[in-house]
Parts: structure tokens; sequence; C-alpha cells
């Protein structure tokens, strides 16, 4: 079929759908959420919305090609079903993404360091070799300018060398960083981190110990940080450092427990702060937050307060 058959008649007058004009319906499809489910069987297959779409008919999936469509599409990289998913970096239609996702393997295998393949250090992953051995030198070209055009990026229970925070360090345009449920070496990587002067929106999901001021020292050094989000931030401690972040507008802290003075007196420090999210874990039935923050956020826009279901 070459194209859809959907007509709507208003006032006399047909409209089909494929009067839209390409460029439109490139648009839309763009602006399709990243995934859905859809029932298989017993259990859950999914999809990206333009699996369906592109199976519409032979214009659509011509339109689903273009790299317009996928510019704003995350793509998600998995330890399991690599190095298969070197061919995935390849495909032109992801010529133009900007956002790339790592996880790793929940499962006894051993770590394979595959990031390194995206930053072409091919020969530190050599379960790759026989894949990477069969690219093109056009096809190592994509690869390079993918990871060159990154502004996001992110690791799932991911095994880190030293070497890969050296990478990401050479990223010259990223602007996001989450990593969590991963390992790697503290002062490695906060060393390497602090060298993305552009960042703006870092994700941690990890729970802090010793480490937490030595961890802050460098973060202070991140100044065009406008986003900050601890996953896990399960004890009291003062957060005044992040008041030297000028631009730091945006915090989120999860699982939260043993809250006290310290914390709130830290807190009220950050009078450029604009949105605020605290998710509590501990069960603190008397909390108000306005009543224990010992001064007001001045700039405070949006606060968001979660406490956990009794």
């Amino acid at each position: 079929m070459n194209g859809a058959t959907a007509t709507f008649t208003r006032r006399g007058t047909s409209f089909s759908i494929n009067d839209v004009p390409s460029e439109i319906l490139v648009h839309i499809f763009s602006q399709l959420s990243p995934f859905s489910d859809i029932s298989y069987g017993e259990g859950f297959r999914y999809y990206h919305p333009l699996v369906a779409v592109s199976l519409v008919c032979k214009q659509w999936n011509q339109l689903c090609l273009e790299p317009a469509v996928w510019e704003d599409y995350e793509l998600t990289l998995h330890e399991d079903t690599f190095p298969k998913d070197i061919t995935t970096l390849v495909n032109p239609k992801y010529n133009k993404i900007h956002s790339l996702s790592f996880h790793g393997s929940y499962g006894d295998k051993p770590p394979h360091h595959y990031a390194h393949v995206v930053f072409g250090v091919y020969q530190k992953c050599d379960e790759c070799l026989p894949v990477v051995n069969k690219l093109t030198e056009a096809e190592r070209k994509q690869i390079k300018k993918i990871s060159e055009s990154l502004t996001y990026l992110s690791f799932d229970n991911y095994v880190f060398e030293d070497d890969e925070f050296k990478n990401i360090c050479s990223l010259t345009k990223l602007s996001e960083l989450g990593i969590w449920n991963s390992n790697f070496d503290w002062g490695t990587a906060l060393e390497h981190i602090t060298k993305l002067k552009i960042l703006k929106s870092l994700t941690f999901g990890f729970p802090f110990g010793e480490e937490w001021e030595f961890f802050l020292e460098l973060l202070v050094q991140l100044t065009n940080l406008e986003t900050i989000v601890f996953l896990y931030f399960p004890f009291s401690e003062n957060l005044s450092h992040l008041a030297k972040l000028s631009k730091l507008k945006d915090l989120k802290l999860y699982n939260l427990s043993e809250i006290d003075e310290t914390f709130f007196e830290g807190l009220a420090s950050l009078t450029q702060i604009q949105c605020l999210s605290l998710h509590m874990e501990c069960d603190e039935d008397d909390f108000d937050f306005e009543y224990t923050l010992p001064r007001p956020l001045p700039k405070l826009k949006d606060l968001t307060i979660e406490r956990p279901i009794p």
C-alpha cells in the first residue's frame, strides 16, 4: 500500500491523511513517546511507536527512516545484546541522535566495557572485535560522529574502567550525564567528570558514604550545573556547598531519611533554587517543610514532597 487511507469530511470538503505534507508528518513522528507496551501472550513485548507507524504504508515507512525523526530519540545499548547492538549504531536513521544510554548485565556475565566501542577504542573490548572488524570505514565514521554529537549520556548497572571516564570527558557537547547502580573508582570518576565544564545536568544513583565531602568539593567545580538529581540520599548531610553553584535551579533528592536540622540548614542556604523535589523514605508524620526550613527560599517556584505510602 502506497499511502494511508484515512479520509475526513467537513462542510463538504474531503481531506485525506495523504494530503498532509511530508515535513509535517516527519515532525509528528519525531514527537512520538519513546516506548509503548503491547500485550503479547502471557508477557509483554516493547515497541517504539515508530515501528507500528512504519508498517502503515510504504510512504510512512520511508518517512520513518528520516534522520530528523530520530534526532531526539534516546538510543539504549544493552550489554546482554552486545556486540550485536553495534549494527544498531551504524543504522543510517541514527546518524543524528544526541542521546545514548548504556545498560550493563544483571546476570553473572563478566563486564565487557563495551562503551569503549562507541568511543572508537575497539581493542579494549575483545568480544566486540569480530563484529568491529567487519565495519566499513564509513560505519566507523558514523559511530565516531554519534559520540562526538552526544549531549546526553547515561549508564545503568555498568562496570567502568578508568579509561572510559577519560573518553566521556572528551565529549565536548555533553550537557547531561546520569550514572546509577554502577561500579567505578570514585576518585578517578569525579576528577574526570569535573572536566565537563559545559555539563548542565547531573544524576547520581547510588548511596553515599565517606566520599560525600570529597564529592561536594569536586561537584562545585561544575559551575554550569542547572540540575542535580541524587537518586539515593539516605542520610542527613549539609548541602550548603551547593550554594556555590550559582546556576543551580533544580534539585531532586530521593530516598531521603534521617533528616534533621543540619540538612534543613544547608537546604536553606540554596537561595538560587527554583524547583525542589524531596522524596521521603522516612515516615515523618509531623513533617512540615515551611516550618522546618529556617529561612524561606526566595526563588522557589515549584516544591514537590512525596512521602512513603502507608
